[in-house]
């Protein structure tokens, strides 16, 4: 059990450093979708993984890094279902 918890703290912090990277690089914007599932995949994976550490302060920082792409994601597919029915009404 130990090797599979210090596996999910290893991937979590793959994801949210590969999401950095990639938008540091410009690679992807803030908008990218990818973006922001990596960042919300990767920091449930650290919330999970630092309670059972007992690391509270990380558990907040990730909590809230993960409240953030959860926000961004719905802002995101909000923006494109408007932009979609806008489209099909201007068609028309």
């Amino acid at each position: 059990m130990e090797i599979f918890l210090e596996i999910v703290g290893w991937v979590a912090m793959g994801m949210i450093l590969l999401g950095y990277f990639l938008i540091s690089t410009n690679k992807v914007d803030s908008r990218n979708i990818t973006y922001q599932l990596l960042n919300l995949i990767g920091s449930i994976m650290f919330v999970v993984y630092l309670s059972i550490k007992e690391a509270w302060a990380s558990v907040g920082l990730n909590a809230a890094w993960a409240l953030i792409a959860l926000v961004s994601l719905w802002a995101i597919f909000t923006k494109k279902k408007k932009d979609d029915f806008g489209n099909k009404s201007e068609e028309s």
